[in-house]
């Protein structure tokens, strides 16, 4: 036999639920900091084997079963009891901290309750109906005692001091009756009087004046740089912008650190969407997670609800991976158009939840690489492919399939789907492999991968306050910015594992990505109006570099990407355009306050774009410098888009594809060691030292001989 039901304090009996035992468990994990799912399972496994061992168990009989219902109190001392002999000594003691917490709340309700009916019922019964969600309530000052124990973590003594304060002043006003709104900002005012600042900061509501939310129910769509970086997202409803602002505003106040904070809204630094900060950017999920059976063009249409599930649950979308054989069993199929259909259908689970859903093709080129790349362009050429899927590929392999055999319509899908950013060319290393937008996978990885959170990186600005031909300023800055942007994303990271909702649908490795923005600003204002090459594969590098140490000091997986930078890449020109003034505007394009815009000029340059908009000869001279970069980083895409158009040849009969060809022909040639990198200091282990300090703002070094990529003859080695 099982124990079936409990007894609550109040008498009521409810059904016994093990899943309430583990998730409590959970919660008390995560305020320790623990992650542990299955030592959280097991706790509740031996709360209900020592249940029914006691009641049921050793010959026991029970004369009548429905007699055995223990109470909420004795499953409580077994979870302690189970906690303590399994070794979790750090979760057990804030599992019977929060019991005591508890106790003393329901004690104080209690007692204020058993004077409400003694000698005080009478001021108790004059006072002012409290307006709720349900109705009107009695004025009851122990309300007020149990939400400051509860929120703030004020000792009892405390919070009735801060009560009794406030019901004085609620009597001395006279009203009949009042909002927990207007008590809630009495309490606030009573913290204030007595300097309760870390009590008023976790009582503080979240909330939306209504100037402002009646500007959100009057916006068609997001704010104009929110629109420009999330061209995925459609127009949200009313319930999902005011959602948004309001956890836009918790995660500034909440999630993040202080500092952290005061580094966003400065402009130091951008963390990326603030409006999801319970959700991971991206995720991306192998196809065989999905696919009920064998890949069928059924199979293909069974899985759309949980594709649709799964990027409800991201705040940007999610990439399929390999769907090789999926796509090869639609194109093979018998009854015609069942690719295209496939590619609507995905099209409008994108729509419908506000989320791209991306392919990731991986392998050589096959077959049905070609006929993707045909229906997508095909649906393109429509105009029916708003939300349709983009396609990640290996540029090798993308260029393999265009080149042998020859195939025209083939070039010219390529074509076109290159140059409106459909079609995303990757490479990749040994070791790991680009999958998507912040989603690198190891080499023997089958798992679902999220990306948790983005922070780009105000590199212009880095720039100017270091001053022209100061690279070693500017690399200091950099390294002082990433930091802060780290510092962000492990605040990110926390409040994710500590959150009390699940956080990620799908359980996965979760990893965290840097964006560089304004690359090419920064360039250019360190070389007086020039992108030199061999300052902008430092530059990058040196990026790579402290990001790879300063994760590693946080044990934080971290990686640098071109992609979430939109946004930031707006909101930092508008920004820098206040700070700073131009002083020769003609020698740096587009950093002119009012060139564009309605408060500053065009949008920075995202990711490791060199080259500026308009095609041309300047910009083809700096294919060496672009394919430097991809060489000096393990793996990547060709992203933004722009980026290919900039490098293009207007003569070439297929610019973008042209371009790629030249860029990915360059970037394949061996690394010549003309360039020394700046060298932070090693992380410890690396070398004898036991003072080095790598989680320490760094300046930068110039020593061939610790050059990241410096050259093995050191005849050919020096600083550019």
């Amino acid at each position: 036999m099982r124990i079936t039901r409990i007894k609550k304090r109040d008498g009521r009996e409810l059904p016994f639920e093990k899943a309430k035992i583990q998730s409590a468990v959970e919660r008390a994990q995560r305020a320790a900091g623990i992650d542990d799912e299955q030592a959280a399972r097991d706790v509740a496994d031996i709360v209900e084997m020592a249940l029914t061992r006691r009641y049921f168990g050793e010959g026991r009989v029970v004369a009548n079963a429905a007699r055995a219902v223990p109470g909420i109190e004795e499953i409580q001392d077994l979870v302690e009891q189970a906690l303590v002999e399994l070794g979790h000594a750090a979760v057990a003691k804030t599992y019977i901290l929060y019991r005591d917490r508890r106790a003393q709340i329901r004690a104080a309700e209690a007692e204020e309750a058993a004077h409400a009916v003694g000698a005080d019922a009478t001021r108790t019964a004059r006072g002012p109906r409290v307006q709720v969600s349900g109705g009107l309530e009695a004025w009851r000052r122990s309300r007020i005692v149990a939400a400051l124990m509860d929120e703030t973590d004020l000792p009892r003594a405390r919070a009735e001091e801060v009560a009794l304060r406030v019901e004085e002043r609620v009597f001395a006003l006279g009203v009949k009756r009042l909002s927990t709104a207007l008590i809630r900002e009495l309490v606030d005012n009573e913290l204030v009087e007595l300097g309760l600042s870390q009590a008023l900061r976790r009582h503080r509501p979240v909330g939306l004046p209504r100037h402002d939310l009646r500007r959100l129910l009057g916006t068609g769509r997001r704010d104009a740089a929110r629109a420009t970086a999330a061209q995925h997202e459609p127009s949200a409803d009313v319930t999902a912008r005011v959602a948004g602002e309001i956890l836009r505003r918790f995660a500034l106040e909440d999630v993040l650190t202080e500092t952290a904070a005061e580094h966003h809204l400065s402009g130091e630094i951008h963390v990326e969407d603030l409006e999801y900060p319970h959700q991971a950017l991206w995720s991306s999920i192998p196809c065989e997670h999905l696919l009920r059976g064998t890949p069928s063009v059924r199979a293909a249409f069974d899985m759309l609800d949980e594709v649709a599930e799964a990027a409800r649950a991201t705040s940007r979308g999610i990439v399929l991976e390999g769907g090789e054989a999926l796509v090869a069993a639609l194109a093979k199929s018998s009854r015609s158009g069942s690719l295209p259909a496939f590619l609507s259908a995905l099209s409008a689970v994108a729509c419908a939840s506000g989320r791209r859903v991306d392919l990731h093709l991986a392998g050589h080129p096959s077959a049905a690489l070609s006929a993707l790349i045909e229906e997508c362009a095909a649906l393109e050429d429509e105009g029916r492919a708003q939300w349709g899927p983009r396609i990640f590929v290996d540029a090798a392999d993308l260029l393999h399939s265009v080149e042998a055999p020859p195939a025209p319509t083939l070039s010219r899908a390529v074509e076109t789907l290159l140059a409106r950013g459909r079609l995303v060319p990757t490479w990749s290393s040994a070791r790991r492999v680009c999958v998507g937008p912040g989603s690198p996978r190891t080499a023997r990885e089958r798992g679902v991968l999220h990306s948790g959170g983005a922070v780009a990186l105000n590199l212009p600005r880095a720039a100017r306050r270091a001053g022209p031909w100061r690279e070693d300023a500017l690399l200091e800055n950099i390294a002082l910015n990433v930091e802060a942007a780290l510092d962000a994303l492990v605040a990110l990271r926390d409040f994710q594992r500590n959150s009390s909702t699940r956080t990620f649908e799908r359980r996965g490795r979760v990893t965290y990505a840097l964006t560089p923005v304004g690359l090419r600003e920064a360039l250019r204002w360190l070389c007086d109006g020039e992108v030199r090459s061999e300052s902008a594969e430092r530059v990058v590098a040196f990026v790579f570099e402290a990001a790879a140490r300063f994760a590693a000091a946080r044990g934080l997986d971290v990686v640098v990407t071109p992609y979430f930078g939109e946004a930031a890449a707006v909101r930092f020109a508008s920004l820098d355009a206040e700070l700073f003034h131009v002083a020769q505007p003609l020698l740096f394009e587009g950093a002119a306050p009012g060139a564009s815009g309605a408060r500053g000029g065009d949008p920075y340059s995202c990711g490791f774009e060199l080259a500026s908009a308009d095609p041309g000869a300047a910009s083809t001279a700096l294919l060496p410098a672009q394919a430097g970069i991809a060489r000096a980083i393990e793996y990547g895409a060709f992203h933004p888009p722009s980026l290919l158009a900039a490098l293009s040849s207007p003569s070439a009969p297929q610019p973008a594809l042209d371009a790629l060809l030249r860029l990915e022909r360059a970037r394949s040639r061996p690394r010549t060691g003309t360039h020394a990198l700046y060298a932070l200091p090693p992380l410890l282990g690396e070398h004898d030292d036991p003072d080095s300090n790598h989680a320490a703002p760094v300046a930068a070094h110039a020593h061939a001989s610790q050059g990241l990529y410096s050259d093995p003859d050191p005849s050919r080695s020096g600083l550019s």
